[in-house]
């Protein structure tokens, strides 16, 4: 505490200046910052308990210039904390998501509640509840921050993650990122809106995880292939999967939304310069462990091609 005493000993060593100087030095804020600089903030979370949930960043064509990112999301029901003997009840979820710039800087925020109805069915029964959240974002390089809380609780899961947005409004030929799915289907009344893209229904899999002997079905957009003379387009799709950046697995086989069952490669022709569709990958018994997916898209017009990469597990039944 500065008292009149200090405050006329300062005023009488200096200058009206060099008191004013010694006036700030002096004042609560300063005071606080010094201390603050020296005694940092400390934060006991000792107390919370992890909350394991999955999600899934995808970046797509968005409206006028602007990338849409995709975010699934998978909640196993078994994380969520209920006494062994509870009742059936509604256990609710605070959501929150944001993006920042690398200036750290916010540039998008997301929050709501998500209501998960338990009973003594869904425990123990290893379903996980599905959402999916859309942002149109301009394109650049963010940081992803996700957090699940379960309210009136100390269950709280967090993640943060570098994201690079592509542009995908130019006009040479783009992919989208590639979506891995248990399961995609065309789209009908029944659907749930929220997990249709164009035509096409999917099963997500927000841990990107499969059992071996399991099928794995990858969605994809293309976008400005070019059209010949005709008006038609003629493009090539390649696809290589293996346990590493390079290996890859020569028994895999793809079956296309038409049922055809071809090799890691095929053409196409059609008419439209932006296409939706997916294939079904079938790798055989694949042991367990992390594998790469490489899909190449060659416009036989233009000559230009595009390539992406996904990544996905194979786990034991």
């Amino acid at each position: 505490t500065l008292t009149l005493p200090d405050v006329l000993q300062i005023h009488d060593r200096g200058t009206p200046l060099t008191f004013m100087q010694r006036m700030t030095d002096f004042s609560p804020a300063r005071r606080v910052a010094a201390v603050a600089s020296k005694e940092p903030d400390r934060f006991d979370i000792s107390h919370l308990e992890p909350f394991e949930f999955y999600y899934d960043p995808l970046a797509f064509r968005g409206e006028e210039g602007r990338t849409e990112l995709q975010i699934d999301i998978g909640l196993p029901v078994n994380s969520v904390s209920l006494p062994a003997q509870a009742p059936d009840t509604t256990v609710v979820i605070e959501r929150r998501i944001a993006l920042l710039t690398e200036r750290q800087q916010e540039a998008a925020r997301f929050r709501d509640d998500v209501a998960i109805p338990m009973n003594r069915t869904t425990r123990g029964s290893g379903l996980m509840a599905r959402d999916r959240v859309r942002l149109e974002i301009s394109p650049g390089r963010y940081e992803l921050a996700m957090q699940m809380w379960q309210l009136n609780t100390d269950v709280l899961g967090v993640y943060r993650q570098a994201l690079e947005l592509d542009d995908f409004s130019g006009e040479s030929l783009m992919l989208s990122d590639l979506q891995v799915a248990q399961r995609i289907y065309e789209a009908d009344e029944g659907s749930d809106p929220r997990f249709v893209r164009g035509k096409w229904a999917m099963v997500t899999t927000p841990s990107r995880t499969f059992y071996a002997g399991d099928p794995v079905f990858v969605y994809f957009e293309v976008y400005n292939l070019s059209r010949d003379t005709f008006g038609a387009t003629r493009y090539e799709v390649a696809f290589s999967v293996g346990a590493s950046e390079t290996a890859q697995l020569t028994q895999a086989r793809i079956r296309k939304q038409d049922g055809e069952s071809v090799a890691v490669q095929y053409e196409q022709v059609g008419t439209e310069s932006v296409i939706s569709d997916y294939v079904e990958l079938n790798v055989g018994q694949m042991r367990a462990g992390r594998y790469v997916l490489h899909m190449t898209v060659k416009d036989l017009n233009s000559g230009q091609a595009a390539t992406r990469r996904g990544v996905f597990r194979v786990v034991r039944r």
